[in-house]
């Protein structure tokens, strides 16, 4: 049904749509004065591509991987226009181990992915993370807390994320939501205020 969904906004263009802006929680990670050095990124959830976009510009090796099919040909063009090397999957996160994607994955981001996940598959999609990432490796994660009855929130990380410490925790503000939008000013201005609460994360994988 998520699939379905997904598909039918993405290809009727209803409400906001993401920006080309990657997140800045990303842009800190790999910008900042302690930013990680260049490795495998797996971008979960990567829509039309913009996180891994901004990764592949900055010599990361990146796959991408979202579950909707028009989500991923338009990823796959703003890549090839955007000149960045992006390796873009079709596919189910809480099934990663029929994509054939690897492990080693020093840096993974979730920028909406988790939070729109069923509740029933949110174990394996825990599991399905740990198993692809390298000890040590950094999980950034972006989402709303309060979103149709699912959401996402720091305990519930805490809980299903075994192997994981996290490491921070703190909301997005309105202002900065608006920059990762386009469409309609009232939609923006529904999904970056306080309706939905998004927070940001960032868990540490533990050897």
């Amino acid at each position: 049904m998520i699939r379905f969904v997904g598909e039918m906004a993405y290809r009727a263009g209803l409400g906001a749509q993401a920006s080309d802006e990657p997140d800045s929680g990303l842009v800190e990670a790999v910008e900042s004065p302690l930013r990680l050095a260049p490795g495998h990124a797996l971008d979960l959830g990567c829509g039309t591509g913009r996180n891994s976009i901004y990764l592949g510009r900055h010599s990361w090796e990146v796959t991408g991987v979202d579950m909707v099919r028009h989500a991923v040909a338009a990823a796959r063009r703003n890549a090839a226009v955007a000149g960045a090397t992006v390796r873009l999957i079709e596919g189910d996160v809480t099934r990663l181990e029929e994509l054939g994607i690897g492990d080693g994955y020093t840096l993974l981001v979730d920028v909406g992915c988790f939070h729109m996940v069923p509740v029933g598959r949110r174990d394996a999609y825990a599991a399905g993370v740990t198993r692809v990432a390298a000890p040590r490796a950094l999980l950034l994660m972006v989402g709303f807390s309060k979103l149709l009855g699912m959401g996402m929130t720091a305990e519930e990380l805490r809980n299903r994320f075994s192997g994981w410490e996290l490491v921070s925790a703190a909301p997005v503000p309105s202002w900065e939501m608006r920059r990762y939008v386009r469409g309609p000013a009232p939609m923006k201005s529904v999904l970056a205020g306080g309706w939905f609460e998004p927070w940001r994360y960032k868990l540490l994988r533990t050897p």
